[in-house]
């Protein structure tokens, strides 16, 4: 039968004094020993008591009578918050027997109470989830874990959040897991996730159409306005002879100044017709193209340009061809604009089925948060066009030592459908 322990609340004991407020004699100092001795004991078997469970209640005797706290009352607080709380909370053995679960966690799986506790977690668990589970009770008698489970309830498949640790010192071991229903979640993630595939494919469809457009216009300024420049040139060249065979000089020097116009032209046209879209890249590949834009990209900046290319001019998708050719140009673009270096290297391995591009610069080198700006829209850019065609881009930098833009992509056969594919 249980007992109650009865404890002190004011002062351990008190000694008699003098009209001075000071103790009396050595009789005073034993008698207060004795009674710290008292007290000491009582409190040491008060405690050897509670250890062994033979108290069900401590009474607290205070200035204004006895204070009776029962143990059991003592975790009510403790009960109703575990009951009242959002998630769900169970204890377990380390073999995964429920000792104890509340009502959240009874709702989560669907069932009732008395189908809950006594049972094994696994129960409710798929076989797969139910591995997972198994590891994480080992795991978390070392340290707290947390993990991701789906619940197999009569409304179906239930995703939560597992958050176990061990109760200190229980013997044998036991452990409390929180577990939190992540379904609604779960749900936005997939609507996210769903999104930006949707603005994924929408973008691959619109750097499609832009190639095409590109394309188009650029063989339209290069055929026809080229063309026709090249065909008025000839006639003032024409013009220019007659009229000075006929002894007028100076109107043909004037009609030399518009030929030389036309000349100026000429050349610009065929430049905004080769940044468009440069036919070097569909007639001889896309390492040729790269070449030429390397030396175009020197001749501009004064930056020396390398490259170097194994096997990639055997490229034969125009898609993944363009996408290599954009990317290496963006990243060209950004070392002219922001590096500060004196020398780049660009380099095209193929190995096996994968093929790894590289812009390497000696420059100062890009700045942690300048990775992730969203308001770096050419890094951005190289990001996307990898996404879409099933690859990895990789931006790094130090202060100093320069910038690195890897890109790795799949071969053509392990690409992703082409952007025109894409309805």
């Amino acid at each position: 039968m249980k007992k109650r322990a009865y404890v002190a609340e004011g002062n351990v004991g008190r000694t008699s004094r003098d009209r001075k407020g000071k103790e009396t004699g050595a009789a005073a100092l034993r008698q207060r020993v004795a009674e710290l001795s008292a007290r000491l004991e009582e409190a040491e078997e008060t405690l050897s008591a509670i250890h062994r469970g033979e108290v069900d209640a401590v009474v607290v005797a205070g200035p204004v009578g006895d204070k009776v706290f029962t143990l059991e009352g003592a975790d009510r607080a403790f009960r109703v918050f575990l009951e009242d709380m959002g998630e769900g909370a169970v204890s377990l053995t380390q073999g995964g027997l429920i000792l104890y679960a509340n009502r959240g966690f009874s709702e989560i799986v669907g069932a009732p109470l008395e189908q809950v506790i006594g049972n094994a977690i696994f129960r409710f668990l798929s076989s797969s989830d139910g591995e997972v589970l198994r590891g994480s009770l080992s795991g978390a008698m070392a340290a707290a874990t947390r993990s991701e489970a789906s619940f197999e309830t009569p409304r179906g498949r239930v995703p939560a959040l597992l958050s176990l640790s061990a109760v200190p010192e229980s013997d044998p071991p036991v452990l409390c897991m929180v577990v939190t229903d992540i379904t609604d979640r779960k749900r936005a993630e997939d609507k996210l996730r769903k999104s930006r595939e949707q603005l994924r494919n929408f973008s691959g469809r619109l750097q499609f159409l832009l190639e095409e457009e590109r394309t188009r216009i650029s063989r339209e300024i290069h055929d026809e306005l080229g063309q026709s420049l090249t065909a008025l040139k000839l006639d003032l060249s024409l013009i220019r002879r007659k009229i000075l065979s006929d002894g007028l000089a100076e109107e043909s020097g004037k009609v030399h100044e518009v030929e030389l116009a036309v000349s100026r032209i000429i050349r610009t046209v065929r430049k905004i017709a080769t940044d468009l879209r440069p036919g070097i890249l569909d007639e001889l590949g896309v390492v040729a193209a790269i070449e030429w834009m390397a030396k175009d990209f020197q001749r501009g900046t004064g930056i020396r340009c390398k490259v170097a290319g194994q096997e990639a001019d055997r490229i034969s998708d125009p898609v993944l061809s363009t996408a290599i050719f954009r990317i290496v140009q963006e990243a060209l673009t950004n070392v002219s604009r922001y590096a500060a270096a004196s020398q780049v290297k660009v380099s095209l391995e193929k190995k096996g089925d994968t093929l790894i591009v590289e812009v390497r610069d000696n420059g100062i080198g890009i700045m942690e948060g300048k990775i992730s700006d969203p308001k770096s829209l050419g890094l951005i850019g190289i990001r996307e066009r990898v996404l879409l065609l099933g690859g990895e881009a990789s931006i790094s930098g130090k202060p100093g030592e320069g910038t690195l833009v890897r890109v790795v992509l799949p071969g053509e056969e392990g690409a992703n459908p082409t952007a025109s594919d894409v309805d």
